[in-house]
Order: C-alpha cells, then sequence, then structure tokens
C-alpha cells in the first residue's frame, strides 16, 4: 500500500517521520504529542481533504475501507460545515474536537501507565523479601560480654581518625574553647577607667 502523506499547516508527515496511525485522528495525536502543532490551531478542512482524496484512492484500488475511517471522515466534513456556517455553535464544536483529541491521548496515556504498573506489580512482588533485616528477639538483653575487640585493631582505628584531620588539635586549646581563662584587673586600673 502506497504511503499516506497528510499535510497540516506547512507541515508535511510522511511515512518515516510518523508513527503507524488509522486515520486523522490518530495522525493528530501523533503531531500534538511531537508538539510540531498546537491543538487550537488544527485546520479541519486541509485534513478532510487529504483524508477524503486517500479514501476515494483507496475505492479506486479496491481495497477495504473500514467503518473508522469513514466514520471519522464524515465526522470531519461534519465540522468543517459547521465551521463554514457562521453560527455561535462553531466553538463549542471545536471545543468538541479539542475534547475528544484529548480523551483518547489521556486513554493512550492510561494504557502506557497500566503497563508499567503491571511491570512494577510483579517485580514488587519477586523482591518482597528478597533483602530484609533479621528480626531481633530480644533487644534489650544484649550485652558487650561476648564482645571480642583486638586492641591492636582499635589503636590502629584510633590513629586513623586522628591522623585523617586537617588540623591538629591539643587539649589545651580544646579547654581553652570549652571554657575562656580568668582575667585579673587590678583596681588601680579600675579606677583609671
Amino acid at each position: 500500500m502506497e504511503e499516506i502523506n497528510f499535510q497540516l499547516n506547512g507541515l508535511n508527515v510522511l511515512g518515516e517521520d510518523k508513527e503507524k496511525f488509522e486515520g486523522p485522528l490518530t495522525l493528530i495525536l501523533m503531531l500534538l504529542s511531537k508538539n510540531k502543532i498546537e491543538i487550537h490551531n488544527i485546520e479541519i478542512s486541509e485534513i478532510c481533504k487529504q483524508y477524503l482524496k486517500h479514501l476515494d484512492e483507496q475505492v479506486k484500488e479496491g481495497l477495504e475501507i473500514k467503518s473508522e475511517f469513514v466514520q471519522m471522515a464524515s465526522y470531519l466534513v461534519y465540522l468543517k460545515s459547521k465551521s463554514l456556517l457562521v453560527s455561535e455553535e462553531e466553538i463549542s464544536e471545536l471545543e468538541e474536537l479539542i475534547a475528544t483529541l484529548e480523551k483518547q491521548k489521556n486513554k493512550l496515556m492510561l494504557e502506557e501507565i497500566q503497563t508499567k504498573l503491571d511491570f512494577f506489580e510483579t517485580r514488587c512482588e519477586s523482591g518482597r523479601n528478597l533483602y530484609t533485616r533479621e528480626v531481633e528477639l530480644n533487644p534489650k538483653n544484649r550485652s558487650l560480654d561476648n564482645l571480642r575487640i583486638d586492641k591492636n585493631e582499635l589503636l590502629f582505628s584510633i590513629y586513623e581518625l586522628i591522623t585523617e584531620r586537617p588540623e591538629q588539635i591539643s587539649i589545651k586549646d580544646e579547654r581553652n574553647k570549652i571554657a575562656p581563662t580568668r582575667i585579673v584587673y587590678g583596681v588601680k586600673q579600675k579606677i583609671t577607667e
């Protein structure tokens, strides 16, 4: 079957640029999802003319036309005829098309989310008890009696901690930081002030 070539607002969608779609509605959704057009800038007349031309070519070639395609073409013709008539309902029809497009886009997003949820549900069930902590029967009765520490390892660890510090702090310096030294003033000095 020959490639369908839809043109929309100067945008040409060829076979390699488009995903496989079933009529103008999915084409519009594909273009909207790739942010190539705004939903409010859709010209129904261009799409409808091109789509009816494609349907005529299919009839001439003897291919079977699906009912969804005919329904979509008739809906686009209906919207185009409404847009030609000057009335207050023109805006509501365009809003109806926009709502239809948004509903179908949301439906596709929901299907995608459902498939991802199924994947994560199976992953959750498979790894439920994989990384768990062992239960401590009575943590209050733990004692340090059974704890064995090698003195050399302890000294080596302390030495590493001390040598890793960038500045060497003596005990006197630490004491001065905690409490200031006592300052003694003479009586004569205070009187002169």
